[in-house]
């Protein structure tokens, strides 16, 4: 981390700053990039301007200062992910420097030294869909096995001091993980795991996830005060070592005075305007994001998550998301007022032609739009695909392979603030 002088005009509310103000550049590395969520979340981290420390702290941290993040690479074998994070890294200072690599080639020569190390190892070996998970046998696994083999191999000033993990809840208790934990705890890190969902930040949208931060200091004073030491945890699931929330300020924000949930905003919020204004309504769009009939008369239709834009809830979008129905996100009713009751799962009663008996049906449910899903995930108003990136189904699968900006952000949030507090 390096340090340059700016002035207050660089801040977002001049009215706050001191006459100068400290920079500190953050450098990181992506792997497993990506549509470039987890750097779109260390923007978002590092957007919040940190307060002025307290007396008793360190005379260097007596001003006010703002966290620069700079990538300095993004590694993924899928090029249309990658084109996605170029499109909306485009104006990033030198170009958002992405590399398609196969992360279980990396050669440890030719990583560079970062502060931050951010990844979302592939989630197929541990995920809950996967009826015979094969864990660390997993082909698939041997591109994050190797990455533990680097970290256990680099030179001690060269290993990041955080590094921030995204995987499918289950990834705690398989051997991947705790080999993971292993080799952080030999190279001196602390770690803290958590299971968050987005509907506990504020978002309507469901999306359980496993993170974990780790942090590695040179001075080592009091950290046992803030996160539980590696070496004293046992390394498979236990619910004493599964932290459930955050404490920061995008809850407090978004909690009823004296309530213990979230109020969560409607569906209709994070819709698109020219599918949601019937001034602005494009029919074309619209009607091209329309449930084909085809699958409304499948049997296998019965299973559509049905929400409205007056809904406070949605499911998770997975990377299958229009390609199958059961489990993969939800549908949505293009109207305020639905002409049915939706039930719990288990009091439903099958009826084949259900589709056929509600009136209107047809020519209002339809999918979310890429967008609209990237909303529901946290990304910023400005994401985007490019040209050649058109196929919704494309972008739904992008999509539901990313994770939520918004609770990596406040994730990421927990490690930096840790990091300058030294």
């Amino acid at each position: 981390m390096t340090d340059t002088q700016q002035s207050s005009n660089d801040y977002d509310d001049p009215a706050t700053a001191t006459a100068t103000a400290t920079t500190k550049q953050l450098t990181y590395l992506e792997f497993y990039a990506g549509i470039g969520g987890w750097g779109h979340a260390l923007s978002l981290a590092c957007s919040r301007r940190r307060p002025s420390p307290l007396p008793s702290q360190s005379q260097q941290f007596q001003m006010p200062f703002v966290i620069i993040p700079t990538r300095l690479a993004a590694y993924d074998t899928n090029d249309v992910a990658l084109s996605v994070l170029r499109h909306n890294c485009r104006h990033e200072r030198g170009g958002p420097r992405v590399r398609t690599t196969d992360v279980s080639k990396l050669d440890l020569s030719k990583i560079p030294v970062a502060d931050v190390w951010v990844m979302s190892p592939p989630c197929q070996p541990h995920t809950r869909q996967n009826e015979s998970p094969k864990d660390e046998r997993d082909a698939r696994s041997s591109s994050f096995l190797h990455l533990c083999e680097v970290l256990s191999s680099m030179a001690p000033d060269a290993l990041p001091q955080l590094i921030l993990t995204e995987n499918v809840i289950g990834f705690e208790s398989s051997r991947c993980c705790e080999v993971f934990l292993r080799v952080l705890s030999r190279r001196g890190y602390t770690v803290r795991q958590f299971h968050l969902n987005p509907t506990q930040f504020g978002i309507p949208n469901d999306r359980p996830r496993y993170y974990s931060v780790a942090i590695r200091r040179r001075v080592t004073d009091n950290i046992s005060t803030m996160v539980p030491a590696a070496h004293e945890r046992e390394y498979h699931s236990r619910d004493d070592v599964i932290e459930t929330s955050l404490v920061d300020d995008t809850q407090a924000a978004t909690m009823e005075k004296g309530a213990d949930t979230v109020v969560l905003p409607r569906i209709a919020d994070y819709l698109d305007d020219n599918l949601s204004n019937p001034e602005t309504m494009d029919q074309e769009v619209f009607s091209s994001l329309l449930v084909p009939p085809k699958e409304l008369e499948r049997k296998a239709s019965w299973c559509f998550d049905i929400v409205t834009p007056n809904d406070r809830r949605s499911s998770c979008f997975t990377h299958s998301y229009g390609r199958f129905i059961r489990g993969t996100g939800s549908v949505l009713y293009a109207s305020s007022q639905k002409s049915f009751q939706l039930q719990r799962p288990e009091e439903r009663k099958f009826n084949a032609n259900w589709a056929k008996e509600e009136a209107g049906l047809r020519s209002r449910l339809r999918y979310f739009s890429g967008t609209e899903v990237a909303r529901l995930m946290g990304f910023p108003e400005g994401f985007g695909f490019p040209e050649g990136v058109t196929s919704r189904k494309q972008q739904w699968r992008l999509l539901g392979n990313s994770l939520n900006v918004t609770v990596a952000a406040s994730v990421a949030n927990v490690g930096i603030e840790a990091l300058f507090e030294e």
